[in-house]
C-alpha cells in the first residue's frame, strides 16, 4: 500500500478533532439542567442537527 499524503492525514486529523470537539461540547451542554439550556437557546439554534452517533443534540 503506498503512504498516505501528509495533507490528506491533515485534513482526516482535522475533521478527527473538530468532531471530538463537538461531540464534546454537545455532552456537556446535555449535562445542564433544562433550564440552562434554555436560557442559552440549546437546541433551538441548531435543533436540525444531530450528534456524533444520529442521536438528537439535545442529548435525547
Amino acid at each position: 500500500m503506498p503512504p498516505l499524503p501528509t495533507s490528506l492525514l491533515g485534513r482526516w486529523a482535522q475533521r478527527w478533532r473538530a468532531t471530538r470537539d463537538r461531540v464534546r461540547t454537545e455532552r456537556a451542554i446535555a449535562r445542564l439542567s433544562p433550564s440552562l439550556r434554555r436560557d442559552i437557546g440549546w437546541p433551538d439554534a441548531v435543533s436540525h442537527q444531530t450528534g456524533w452517533r444520529g442521536q438528537l443534540v439535545d442529548g435525547k
